[in-house]
C-alpha cells in the first residue's frame, strides 16, 4: 500500500524500495504456511517493523502521505503492541521478558487455529490498507477521526473477545 501510494504520488525511488521489499517477502510467505518450512522469528519481524515505521515516517516528512496513513495502514500491529505493553506496564510486569499476551497469541492459546488467526489478521490488514488508501486524500481531521474510531473498535473487540472466548 505504501508502494502504491508512493508510485501514485510520483515518489518513484521510495516506490521502488517498497516494491522490492514486498516482492522479496513472497518466497517467505510461500514457505511459511502450515506446515511451515521457514520461520521469520523476532529478528525478521522487528527488522520489517522498523523498516516499515522508518519509511512511514520518511514518507510523512517528505509529504508523500499524512502521518495518519501509516498509522491506519499498520493499525492492527500498533494497537496490539500498544495495548499489550500498557496492560503489562499496569500489571507491573517486566516488559523485557518473553510473554504470550499479544492478542494473536491469546487467540491461539484459546484454541483458534493458526490458519484462522492468520486469515483474520490478513483480512483486517487488507481492510486497513483499503481504509488507509481511501482516506489518504481526505482532511487530517477526518483521518484522525478514523484512527480514533479504529482504536475504539479494537478496544471493544478485545474486551468482547475476552468475555466471549472465556466461556
Amino acid at each position: 500500500s505504501m508502494g502504491v501510494l508512493a508510485f501514485h504520488e510520483n515518489f518513484f525511488p521510495m516506490a521502488l524500495v517498497l516494491f522490492s521489499i514486498s516482492t522479496s517477502l513472497i518466497p517467505f510467505f510461500c514457505f511459511n504456511f502450515s506446515p511451515a518450512r521457514i520461520f521469520m522469528g523476532d529478528c525478521g519481524a522487528i527488522s520489517l517493523g522498523f523498516i516499515s515505521a522508518s519509511i512511514g515516517c520518511y514518507g510523512w516528512l517528505e509529504g508523500v502521505w499524512s502521518l495518519f496513513f501509516p498509522i491506519i495502514l499498520f493499525f492492527p500491529f500498533i494497537a496490539d503492541a500498544s495495548l499489550t505493553l500498557l496492560k503489562r506496564l499496569f500489571a507491573r510486569e517486566n516488559i523485557f521478558k518473553p510473554h504470550k499476551q499479544h492478542y494473536y497469541q491469546r487467540l491461539v492459546g484459546l484454541g483458534v487455529s493458526i490458519k484462522g488467526v492468520w486469515s483474520c489478521y490478513t483480512l483486517i490488514m487488507l481492510l486497513c490498507a483499503i481504509l488507509a488508501l481511501s482516506t489518504h486524500d481526505m482532511s487530517l481531521v477526518f483521518q484522525g477521526f478514523v484512527t480514533f474510531l479504529l482504536f475504539v473498535i479494537f478496544f471493544v473487540a478485545a474486551i468482547s473477545a475476552k468475555f466471549t472466548l472465556r466461556q
